[in-house]
């Protein structure tokens, strides 16, 4: 083997491990991040030299959404948020990029599917055991934060997952050691994450998971097929229903019984409210509108200096985000971030439809990248930025995605 072929070997492995690792550990994940970037650079100094060419749309999106991050960091500096925003936007585009031209054949990226999904199924292990101990109230992945981040992170693996089971391994199962007895497990394994959505009981990655199972009734239009998701849709729904509520599972309904007797918001979705108007107060008053106040630095925003028609009431004075991807963004890096990120989605929204209309969207790859679409842009709306473990894990699928368009089945 030459020593070319044996670097994008470990690549390729380094990159399962971090799918392994990614919601679970937070130390292995950055080394294992370090360790890919290590390797893919000498591959390209000494043994593949990169040569410059022309960006296609998808590589030009992933310029821009890194050229916005460092610009708007460079044009706020000094700034409390420091490189963070540079370091999470130059960790999700670089590994996007290392899995986009690696042209990965249809058995490792299904080596791959399956890496994602044991790293998620030991993070909802890990989590269970943490609330029984009293560790945690909640239940959440160990390295991917806070419940809103957590039922993103599962919901773009769950909607994964699905498609392995629904299209058998999908076009290229002919090139997998497929066996009846892995589509059980694939299917099992999508139940569980359906019953651990509603175990963490987000309401906003509830609502994602059920748009993206309409979106799926609305391609098949198969009563059968409505019937079965219908009935373990119902199935994974009841399980927390009739557990005790050790892990606050029932928080959602009693939020949307409490909205539905009192017509008034909680504590919680008054200081989502209030966020947004912090975001757009901030857009408006302060700052650059093109370039923002740079990338993690909406905990930096002085209200002092605002000016708002009527006063806020927050019980906590500390600010994290906006508690909407798209207004978070457009607050740090202003129009020419939010746009960049929304050229990303436009890409893929529409590259998903054209596989739709030519009948191509019959693959688990279609499936990863429309959840890794819909999930953070649906549950992001009300809660968690286009940050982090979640991000990175979109990316990767998005990867995933355009490699397979671009490339097809590559041989062994």
């Amino acid at each position: 083997m030459s020593t070319a072929k044996y670097l994008k070997n470990t690549e390729f492995a380094l990159l399962c491990l971090l799918a392994v690792v990614l919601p679970i550990f937070e130390a292995p994940k950055n080394i294992t991040l370090v360790l890919i970037f290590v390797v893919w650079l000498v591959r390209q100094l000494f043994f593949e030299p990169f040569q410059l060419r022309r960006p296609d749309q998808f590589e030009f999106a992933l310029i821009w959404l890194m050229l916005a991050a460092i610009i708007s960091t460079a044009i706020n500096w000094p700034s409390p948020g420091g490189l963070k925003g540079v370091k999470d936007t130059l960790l999700w585009v670089f590994t996007c990029w290392i899995v986009y031209l690696h042209n990965l054949s249809a058995q490792r990226i299904y080596q791959l599917a399956a890496m994602i999904s044991l790293g998620v199924l030991i993070g909802l292990v890990w989590g269970t055991v943490d609330v029984l101990r009293g560790i945690h109230n909640l239940l959440e992945l160990n390295s991917v934060g806070v419940v809103t981040q957590s039922s993103i992170y599962l919901g773009i693996a769950l909607v994964m997952t699905f498609g392995v089971a629904f299209t058998g391994g999908g076009c290229n199962a002919h090139l997998l050691p497929w066996h009846k007895w892995q589509r059980t497990l694939w299917w099992l394994l999508t139940l569980l994450m359906l019953v651990g959505l509603f175990m963490m009981a987000s309401r906003g990655s509830i609502l994602a998971v059920v748009s993206v199972y309409l979106i799926f009734i609305l391609l098949r239009r198969s009563t059968k097929i409505w019937l079965i998701s219908l009935l373990i849709f119902i199935l994974a729904a009841g399980v927390p229903l009739i557990l005790p509520n050790k892990f606050s599972q029932l928080r959602y309904i009693e939020k949307s019984q409490q909205l539905m007797q009192t017509h008034a918001v909680d504590q919680n979705d008054g200081l989502r409210l209030n966020m947004w108007r912090i975001g757009i107060t901030q857009f408006s008053q302060g700052g650059s509108p093109v370039f923002g106040i740079g990338p993690r630095n909406f905990s930096a925003i002085d209200l002092s200096k605002l000016k708002f028609m009527s006063p806020l009431k927050l019980a906590d004075s500390r600010l994290y985000h906006a508690h909407n991807l798209f207004l978070t963004k457009l607050t740090e890096e202003g129009i020419f971030g939010l746009t960049a990120l929304v050229f990303l989605f436009y890409l893929v929204g529409a590259s998903l439809v054209k596989d739709w209309q030519t009948r191509k969207w019959h693959d688990w790859q279609w499936f990863a990248a429309l959840g890794a679409l819909v999930v953070p842009i649906i549950a992001g709306s009300f809660n968690t930025p286009w940050y982090q473990e979640h991000a990175l894990l979109a990316m990767i699928l998005f990867g995933i995605y355009f490699s397979s368009r671009k490339f097809g089945a590559a041989p062994d």
